[in-house]
C-alpha cells in the first residue's frame, strides 16, 4: 500500500464518514462482527462501534494506534474472521488491488463494502498517493476477477461534507461505492431501495450517534 498523505499523521486521512454511518445503518447488526481496512484517524471506527461492540479497525501507521487503530494489513487477517470487511477509500492505494480485494473477500462471512472516487467524474484529476482510479465500469470488472457471480449493489455519492448517497451510480457522482454480498443480502438490499434517494449527511450521522 503507498502512503495515504505527506509526513502529517492526518493527511488523506479523514475518511468518508458518511459512508461509515450508511453501512452501520443499514448493513451492519448488532450480533455482526466487521474489519475495517484503512481505517486512519478511526473515526469510522467510532461509527461503526455505535452500531456493534466487535469492530477491529487495522492501519499500516503505527501513529494511528492512538486512535484506536491497530497497526496491520489484511493479509495477516484470518478466512472468514468477520462477518463484514470494509475498506472506505483504500483500495486505490494498493499496488496489487486484485490481492488486496481478494484478501478482503477471504477474510469476510457475510460480504465486503468498498469505497472509493469514481475517476469518471474527474477524469482529469490525479491524486498523488493514488496507485490509480476506477470509473464504474472497472471498478465492477475488478469484482467480477475475485468475486464472480456474486450479488452486488453499485451506489454513488458526493463525497462533499462526508456524504453517500443511496442512489444507484451514475458517471455523475463523485464518489463511488460497491456492496458484494458472499450470501444472503436481500434485506439489506430492500432496505437501501426503500429509502431511496435520501442522502446520507452529516446531520444524518449525528442523529445515528445519538440512536
Amino acid at each position: 500500500m503507498k502512503n495515504c498523505g505527506d509526513e502529517a499523521q492526518d493527511a488523506g486521512r479523514d475518511g468518508v464518514p458518511g459512508a461509515y454511518a450508511f453501512f452501520a445503518r443499514y448493513i451492519l447488526r448488532p450480533w455482526h462482527s466487521c474489519l475495517d481496512v484503512g481505517g486512519g484517524m478511526g473515526t469510522g471506527l467510532q461509527i461503526l462501534k455505535h452500531r456493534t461492540k466487535n469492530v477491529k479497525s487495522i492501519d499500516l501507521d503505527a501513529r494511528l494506534e492512538k486512535h484506536g487503530v491497530t497497526q496491520g494489513c489484511i493479509e495477516d487477517e484470518p478466512d472468514k474472521g468477520y462477518s463484514w470487511v470494509i475498506a472506505i477509500d483504500s483500495i486505490e492505494h494498493n499496488i496489487d488491488d486484485v490481492g488486496f480485494l481478494s484478501h478482503c473477500w477471504r477474510a469476510c462471512r457475510l460480504g465486503i463494502f468498498i469505497t472509493t472516487p469514481n475517476l469518471a467524474h474527474h477524469p482529469d484529476r490525479k491524486w498523488p498517493y493514488h496507485v490509480r482510479e476506477y470509473t464504474p465500469q472497472t471498478l465492477i470488472a475488478l469484482f467480477d476477477q475475485v468475486a464472480p457471480g456474486t450479488s452486488r449493489l453499485q451506489l454513488g455519492g458526493e463525497v462533499y461534507g462526508g456524504n453517500i448517497s443511496l442512489r444507484h451510480l451514475s458517471q455523475a457522482w463523485e464518489h463511488q461505492a460497491v456492496l458484494c454480498f458472499k450470501r444472503g443480502g436481500g434485506l439489506a438490499r430492500m432496505m437501501i431501495r426503500a429509502r431511496e434517494p435520501w442522502i446520507m449527511t452529516r446531520d444524518c450521522i449525528r442523529s445515528h450517534n445519538k440512536a
